[in-house]
């Protein structure tokens, strides 16, 4: 995530700046951001920055104007560490949500199943056969039946096969 003052555009290091140098600068903030290289250009990476064919010139005006410093093998975003994350706080920033979304992740599938589990359970609750009681019109006073668990083999209602299916698309 990249962090930008509301004063950015209008710093005099920045306002001067020619658009295409403008955007040269910002590009560069977001590939630093993105290749977690805290703020450093090498030379050999300029072209891939920014768009712009030659970028050598709008270089030498940042540097002039001390939004980037000359360091040995490129250039450096002045500040750039002041206002963006470092390569090891993104780095160790990852590997918390990382590790954070695990373990929500462990837990969620923990909770989904113990709600799966008593829904199964309550849904056995429901399917039971009603007991018969005691009552008072059985003359007999016989003792309540066992209540019946119904299972897909002593369900009431005929159960289709592909048998039956095709009988009837065919008829």
């Amino acid at each position: 995530m990249l962090k930008f003052d509301d004063q950015f555009p209008i710093h005099r290091k920045v306002h001067g700046l020619t658009d295409a140098a403008f955007r040269l600068h910002v590009e560069a903030i977001f590939w630093c951001a993105r290749n977690l290289t805290d703020g450093f250009i090498a030379q050999d990476d300029i072209g891939s920055v920014s768009r712009y064919r030659r970028p050598e010139g709008y270089v030498t005006e940042l540097v002039r104007r001390g939004a980037w410093d000359v360091e040995d093998g490129g250039w450096r975003i002045h500040d750039y560490l002041s206002w963006q994350d470092s390569r090891d706080k993104v780095l160790r920033v990852r590997d918390q949500r990382k590790a954070a979304g695990s373990n929500g992740g462990l837990r969620s599938g923990e909770s989904r199943r113990s709600k799966a589990e008593a829904n199964v359970q309550q849904s056995l609750k429901q399917i039971e056969a009603p007991t018969n009681t005691t009552n008072t019109t059985n003359k007999q006073n016989q003792p309540p039946a066992a209540p019946v668990v119904l299972t897909p083999e002593n369900f009431p209602y005929r159960r289709f096969t592909d048998a039956h299916v095709k009988s009837h698309d065919n008829g």
